[in-house]
């Protein structure tokens, strides 16, 4: 209770981070800490803001708290800080700062400046352990038995992980063949089993003994959340789905300045210089219910 108290007094993105990550909360406040984590990075432009301890959880506190969409947002933003930033100016390693080099490419700092650090590529445990979905059996350590639970998600066509475990390999691969069709793979070693939880799916489980398998099915609903509208337009824009409904319906709004990225739709369009049509948004809405229904 009083890490609770704290993390609400202190207010940021870490505090929270830990506290749920340690199963320091009681029950009855796991989903209000969660939510504030999640509106702390919205009111961030849907950046993070943690160091070294906090980042390596953040990803999956909010995996385990059913907000993948918020993770995936984050492992995709491309301004600074995200994991991104780097990739665009070439890093091939994960470095110690978010911003080692400038955009320019020159060095930050020359103090406290690793350019192969391990800290932020704490990340990959998220990738694993979600997005592909591989977890050992709490009763079976080494990997024995496994909980399979990939997690699909648009901003991904194609996602392939083997984890070479104590036991034998485990691989999970998925692939999105349209925005309601997965294809996926697995594999377990010999002599060990998993249970596969499929992605939406209502809860559907297959028990795997060693051997491979595939499984090609229609998702029942698209793989992602059905978009906000009237929420952040920072938001509404990342949904790669909608996107091609904003060039039909409200041309240039690419061009919308970040600093307007947590004001909804509605509010755009009564900025008299983004030239927005506000009688499109309801257009916008039933194309979207179509889209996702």
């Amino acid at each position: 209770m009083i890490v609770a108290q704290t993390a609400r007094i202190l207010g940021n993105q870490a505090a929270y981070i830990l506290a749920l990550y340690m199963g320091l909360l009681p029950d009855n406040a796991v989903e209000q800490n969660a939510d504030a984590l999640e509106a702390k990075l919205l009111s961030n432009n849907g950046y993070l803001n943690t160091g070294f301890l906090g980042t390596a959880y953040i990803c999956q506190v909010l995996s385990a708290a059913g907000k993948d969409e918020a993770a995936y947002r984050l492992l995709f933003n491309e301004g600074m800080p995200s994991w991104l930033y780097g990739v665009n100016l070439g890093a091939t390693t994960v470095w110690e700062r978010w911003n080692s080099l400038n955009p320019d490419g020159s060095i930050s700092s020359e103090g406290m400046n690793s350019f192969n650090h391990y800290a932020y590529g704490s990340v990959m445990e998220w990738m694993y352990r979600y997005m592909a979905g591989i977890n050992p059996a709490a009763e079976s350590p080494g990997f024995k038995k496994a909980v399979l639970t990939p997690r699909p998600n648009f901003r991904l066509k194609s996602v392939e992980a083997s984890l070479n475990s104590p036991a034998g390999i485990y691989t999970v691969g998925w692939h999105m063949e349209t925005d309601k069709t997965i294809r996926l793979r697995v594999q377990v070693p010999f002599d060990c089993e998993a249970r596969l939880i499929l992605p939406f799916s209502n809860g559907r489980e297959e028990l795997l003994r060693a051997g491979s398998y595939e499984f090609h099915y229609k998702a029942i609903k698209p793989l992602g959340e059905l978009p906000e509208i009237d929420g952040p337009f920072n938001r509404l824009k990342e949904c790669i789905p909608v996107r091609p409904l904003l060039d039909k319906y409200f041309a240039g709004w690419q061009n919308i300045p970040r600093f307007h990225g947590q004001d909804s739709l509605a509010r755009l369009c009564e900025i008299p210089y983004l030239h927005l049509n506000i009688d499109n948004i309801d257009l916008l809405k039933k194309d979207v219910e179509k889209l996702y229904s």
